[in-house]
């Protein structure tokens, strides 16, 4: 490669990284349980919402 495409390349690989972090909410519900969308969904129509969850507890 020559300096250039390096340069080029190494442009692409940092804009590349700051997109990955500006939307990295992006994708969040896809990672999210069942109760846990709901709950997100809920913020859409209640102020407060609660969820409670434990481990190991029974």
């Amino acid at each position: 490669m020559t300096r250039e495409e390096k340069l080029e390349y190494l442009a692409l690989l940092e804009e590349k990284a700051r997109r990955l972090d500006e939307y990295r909410y992006r994708d969040f519900g896809a990672k999210l349980y069942p109760f846990q969308k709901e709950l997100v969904w809920a913020t859409k129509q209640y102020s407060q919402v609660m969820l409670m969850a434990a481990n190991r507890v029974g």
